[in-house]
């Protein structure tokens, strides 16, 4: 999956676990926040790479934000083929 931030994230090296289950919606409104930011499209991997936070849960917040579109307001995700 594609999704349209290079550049957000914390310092080089660190990589941020999955979050606890009452923090889906922070995580999915960080992934929002990223991809709003950005001009380019990115894959997962790409926006877990900018985050710094493994597949796992960069894969979880943006199925989260897709499956809640009131959570972002105006934004939506959209799915680009590879």
């Amino acid at each position: 999956m594609t999704i349209g931030a290079p550049g957000v994230g914390g310092p080089a090296g660190s990589t941020r676990r999955a979050a606890p289950a009452g923090n889906r919606d922070a995580d999915a409104l960080a992934v929002l926040a990223a991809l709003a930011t950005t001009a380019v499209l990115l894959s997962v991997g790409e926006l877990a790479t900018a985050l710094t936070w493994d597949l796992d849960r960069t894969a979880a917040a943006s199925e989260h934000a897709a499956d809640r579109p009131p959570l972002a307001g105006p934004v939506a995700l959209r799915r680009v083929p590879p």
